[in-house]
């Protein structure tokens, strides 16, 4: 293709002679046999079909950049319209080739765009990994689903076990739990479930000693109903959320219990084996530093001092 097809079609010259440029083929079944024994064969058929796809996407704008191309002015040779679609579509389909790796390569640092759904999870699960409190994870939550889907505000809720509604952080925003009571009490039996109305929805997205957490989705007018897709990103949100929650809430727990053993005068012994095992990690890497560093720069200077005399 590089050594002869394509000079001759664009160019006009052979290049080299294809008994030459044929031989390059060899190259195929060498590098399948090398691939094959060292494990890094590629998934052909997975190749194939993007390379379908993005020839078919490629297809439109080659028609209209040639047509394009036509109208405004007389062809330059033979076969000008044939080597120009050619060109456009190689173009085409490498264009669209490098804008799927370029959106997988930042797709952390660009912002969210409606509907970007899976997008929106892998940054959400980035976000999520570094909260310390329920607070910012249920902020990033509500600043996802506020990036992606059409409702225009989000306000978590916490449920008790009596039925009882309040607002988690006590936003002073309008009540809106007497109005939803009925699709709150719905959704608190399993986490992810989604109940709809006119302008929203509700979704419980975790639970924690008897409470359930509960979002609630609203837009300025009438949202229509939530597809598959939708469906199926919410509750993929609502599992990451419940499982973030219940880490934060271990953590927070287990620092608790170290301030209260830290008030008690005395240490427990499970501390103290523990403390102790550090201390002896902490000389033993003391310990090698010194031989591996500062020791080997001691006999190095003292040969160099040893030349020096001499």
């Amino acid at each position: 293709l590089f050594l002869y097809i394509i000079p001759y079609v664009f160019l006009g010259t052979d290049g080299i002679s294809s008994f030459l440029a044929a031989s390059f083929m060899f190259l195929i079944p060498f590098s399948l046999v090398y691939q094959f024994m060292t494990n890094k064969i590629y998934n052909v058929d997975f190749i194939l079909s993007r390379l379908k796809y993005y020839g078919i996407l490629a297809l439109t704008p080659t028609i209209i950049l040639v047509t394009v191309f036509e109208l405004m002015g007389s062809p330059a040779g033979d076969y000008y319209y044939f080597r120009l679609a050619i060109l456009m579509y190689i173009i085409m389909v490498a264009v669209f080739y490098y804008k799927e790796v370029l959106d997988f390569r930042f797709r952390l640092k660009r912002v969210s765009e409606k509907f970007n759904y899976q997008d929106s999870i892998y940054k959400f699960t980035q976000l999520i990994r570094d909260s310390i409190s329920l607070n910012q994870v249920f902020e990033e939550l509500k600043n996802t689903i506020l990036e992606v889907s059409l409702v225009s505000r989000a306000h978590v809720y916490e449920v008790s076990a009596d039925g009882s509604i309040k607002l988690y952080n006590g936003e002073p925003v309008n009540s809106f739990e007497k109005v939803y009571q009925k699709e709150f009490r719905k959704v608190t039996p399993e986490i992810g479930k989604i109940v709809e109305f006119n302008k929203g929805f509700v979704m419980k997205i975790g639970e924690r000693g008897g409470k359930s957490f509960v979002i609630l989705c609203l837009s300025k007018m009438n949202t229509p109903r939530l597809t598959l897709e939708e469906l199926s990103w919410l509750k993929t949100l609502a599992f990451y959320t419940n499982v973030s929650i219940e880490n934060v809430m271990k953590i927070e727990e287990l620092m608790s219990h170290l301030e209260e053993i830290k008030q008690q005068e005395s240490n427990p012994v499970w501390l103290k084996k523990l403390m102790y095992t550090i201390e002896e990690k902490q000389r033993s890497d003391l310990a090698r530093d010194l031989h591996d560093s500062v020791l080997q720069d001691l006999i190095s200077l003292k040969r160099q001092c040893e030349l020096f005399l001499a």
